[in-house]
């Protein structure tokens, strides 16, 4: 992947998505016709998925760095991929 792709490093969204928050600005998103409940529930699952992600690297880090009891972290790291899958 593209550095400007990555999610660690960019700092907007690439050009061609950025049409998805300037037509119609995200202020007027749940106003729109379209914006209904199962398009409510995908952006709200990507965001937890965004979420998984960023603890399940906080755990691996606690283990690689032993700043977390191994027990604990796996606990968490399996339930937090759990989740995510």
């Amino acid at each position: 992947m593209a550095d400007e792709l990555t999610l660690d490093i960019r700092t907007g969204l690439p050009d061609a998505l950025r049409v998805l928050l300037d037509e119609p600005p995200r202020d007027l998103w749940d106003s729109h016709v379209r914006f209904h409940g199962l398009t409510r529930f995908w952006l709200e699952r990507h965001l937890m998925f965004r979420t998984l992600i960023d603890r399940i690297g906080g755990e691996s880090r606690a283990i690689v760095e032993r700043s977390a009891g191994p027990g604990r972290a796996v606990r968490n790291t399996a339930r937090h991929a759990q989740l995510l899958l």
